[in-house]
């Protein structure tokens, strides 16, 4: 009987004891270990408030959303420099070229317009029927052997405007075997900055999660709070 008064005993001073100590403090939110590196942006910050979007404060979804749009086409200047600035000409269609333009005296930087080659052809024909033209003249008081010296002088011209003709030609087919190389050059370095944009675009994409995430169990503190 004494025993069983003595257990009685012990388990109201027991109660008693528990019922007189404080409750536990309530626990803190846990915070990861990348905010222990870097401490979480209070709202106040060097007696300025820090505004989402300034400051390196994170924005907002719909903010972020409004912002990527007119920010993505300045995110990689790298990538500018990738495209092709120039694609060099072939050492023969160089050198036909200038020759060509120091014979015309101007300068064949650029391909010459439809509209022009075709005024300039009519041209050369209207030139070569007034040549024919006054010939006809002249051979009329010409004898066999002044005759025969035209017609040599004659085809040595015709051989080499056909020789001309053909140059003009092949460099016509290497322009334009050039300018797809260009134009291919030119969409391949538009994908790469694409690429790159789309890095660019992800990664900050991860920055801004990374920093809610730093400043949400703040924030959830100072609710508790």
């Amino acid at each position: 009987a004494e025993s069983n008064t003595e257990s009685s005993s012990n388990m109201n001073d027991s109660i008693d004891s528990s019922a007189a100590m404080p409750p536990p403090p309530p626990q803190q939110p846990h915070v990861p270990l990348s905010s222990a590196r870097h401490p979480p942006l209070s709202p106040y910050s060097n007696g300025r408030q820090i505004i989402p979007g300034i400051n390196g404060a994170p924005l907002s979804p719909r903010l972020r959303s409004r912002s990527m749009d007119q920010q993505i086409g300045a995110l990689s200047p790298i990538a500018a420099n990738k495209l092709p600035r120039s694609v060099p000409v072939s050492p023969v269609t160089g050198k036909r070229l200038t020759g060509f333009s120091q014979q015309q005296g101007g300068d064949l930087s650029f391909p010459p317009d439809p509209s022009e080659k075709q005024k300039a052809m009519e041209a050369a024909v209207a030139t070569e029927r007034l040549r024919a033209r006054e010939l006809e003249k002249e051979e009329l008081h010409m004898n066999a052997d002044e005759l025969r010296a035209v017609l040599k002088k004659e085809r040595r011209r015709a051989s080499k405007i056909a020789a001309d003709l053909a140059v003009f030609r092949m460099t016509a087919v290497e322009m334009q075997s050039e300018a797809e190389v260009v134009e291919e050059s030119r969409i391949n370095g538009l994908m790469r900055r694409l690429e790159d944009m789309q890095q660019e675009k992800g990664r900050i994409i991860l920055d801004l999660e990374r920093e809610e995430e730093m400043v949400s169990p703040f924030h959830a503190t100072l609710g508790w709070i």
